[in-house]
């Protein structure tokens, strides 16, 4: 087995272990700094593999089944409630960064790049939450056709596409606007990463903030009535040129709002792509890497193509993982929920890193290329994870999950597209909606 996820799992149960005499971390991760110092049967880690565990059947069945498996006495439903509200979600959010960190660190070489870059790719989606008015006044609702409200809120996510890491994530109220949480997320990228966005996220001013990040490369789908700039584009029999952009009267606004002083005589040059689609329609993508020899017009099709692993990744979290289905109403469980799937799905997808070469063995000898079957990768976390981090024998755990993920593999057959279809959803809010296609496994 490779060493470097045996060097995660060790700096992961480092910091759970010690985080409570980091004087600068331990207020941020507990509502007072006297939390967990009492002797109870629900510490601070226990406490945390607890949600960590993913509770998403009947609450006291699953402590039931926990303690049961730790085989330590049981506590009682209530005390879980009250000891949970004593620690912050913002803990599963910096343990995740830690988690990401090491894993750049420790498989470095190993790291999959597009032409040199990290692709990362930024998209949100709507969360359905239960519905509450304490929810509700934090988080806003949505409405449908129908006039039917259901309380929501926002996902945020910056995805390492081909690692297959969500390298960082934002729990936002519905109406947060998409773009404005890109600067922060940037953040915890990796050095020299190419951003993909899609045509929610084009403006002046986030063209502009990127522009002055050298290290970092974009590529953005526009619409086609964007600007003057890129109407003017696709009315010309152009295929791939740069251009001059300026900021219009809303986005000189904007920026002022933001202290970013510029005026209508402020000019950024971005390249514009045309790209046939074999819908037969042709989508725009804006860009500053302007070397055509260096970055072909087929080189970034490619690029964006691969964009839609984000999308695959949001149906994980939420038809596998049942990101939705929430161990609790209030806003602090729901939070530590969102960030512990988070969690969950990084630690998998660097255990599937383990299986790299015994699945590309395989694929070898077959018709198509597989791959691990996440469905039944998660059940087989289910209560190994909470070994993996209470347990000494951690490279013995890691060994025995590879062995069962090696075990449950899927074929993956290139060039398949659908149509999508917009379907109008029932308002049944904060349930887990299932697909037809595969079974629930956790």
């Amino acid at each position: 087995m490779d060493t470097a996820n045996l060097r995660i799992i060790t700096d992961l149960k480092k910091f759970l272990m010690q985080i409570s005499t980091y004087t600068e971390l331990w207020p941020q991760c507990v509502t007072s700094e006297k939390a967990f110092t009492r002797k109870r049967c629900l510490p601070f880690s226990t406490l945390v593999m607890l949600i960590l565990n993913l509770p998403k059947r009947s609450l006291s069945v699953e402590i039931k089944s926990f303690y049961s498996h730790i085989e330590q006495k049981s506590c009682s439903k209530s005390a879980f409630c009250q000891q949970r509200t004593k620690l912050k979600p913002f803990f599963f959010e910096l343990w995740n960064r830690i988690l990401v960190k090491s894993f750049y660190r420790h498989h470095n070489n190993r790291i999959k790049r597009w032409k040199g870059f990290v692709l990362l790719a930024f998209d949100d989606s709507v969360i359905s939450l239960p519905s509450s008015k304490e929810l509700s006044d934090i988080y806003g609702h949505t409405r449908n056709a129908k006039n039917q409200y259901g309380v929501a809120a926002q996902g945020c996510v910056m995805f390492d596409i081909l690692n297959k890491m969500v390298v960082d994530s934002k729990f936002l109220p519905y109406m947060t606007s998409e773009r404005s949480v890109v600067m922060q997320q940037l953040e915890y990228a990796p050095e020299n990463s190419l951003l993909t966005f899609d045509r929610g996220y084009p403006a002046f001013w986030l063209f502009y903030l990127l522009l002055q990040k050298q290290q970092h490369k974009f590529i953005m789908r526009v619409k086609s009535d964007f600007s003057h700039v890129v109407k003017n584009f696709v009315n010309s029999p152009e295929q791939d040129c740069i251009k001059v952009f300026h900021p219009a009267p809303k986005a000189i606004k904007q920026m002022q709002q933001m202290e970013i002083t510029v005026t209508k005589d402020t000019s950024i040059y971005l390249r514009l792509v045309k790209v046939p689609l074999k819908s037969g329609e042709t989508e725009i993508l804006i860009t500053n890497l302007y070397s055509p020899e260096a970055h072909s017009r087929e080189d970034l099709k490619e690029a964006y193509r691969l964009r839609w692993g984000i999308e695959t990744c949001f149906g994980t979290l939420k038809n596998q993982l049942q990101i939705e289905s929430f161990s609790g109403t209030r806003q602090v469980c729901i939070e530590q929920d969102f960030f512990a799937n988070i969690f969950v799905y990084n630690l998998q997808s660097i255990i599937e890193k383990q299986c790299e070469q015994t699945v590309s063995e395989i694929s070898s000898r077959r018709e198509h290329n597989y791959q691990i079957n996440k469905n039944i990768g998660l059940a087989f976390l289910k209560d190994r994870i909470v070994d993996l981090f209470l347990k000494e024998n951690s490279q013995q755990i890691l060994l025995e999950l590879q062995a069962l993920f090696e075990q449950h593999i899927e074929p993956v057959r290139p060039n398949r597209s659908y149509l999508r279809i917009q379907r109008k959803k029932s308002m049944n809010y904060g349930k887990y909606h299932t697909l037809n296609n595969y079974k629930r496994a956790i």
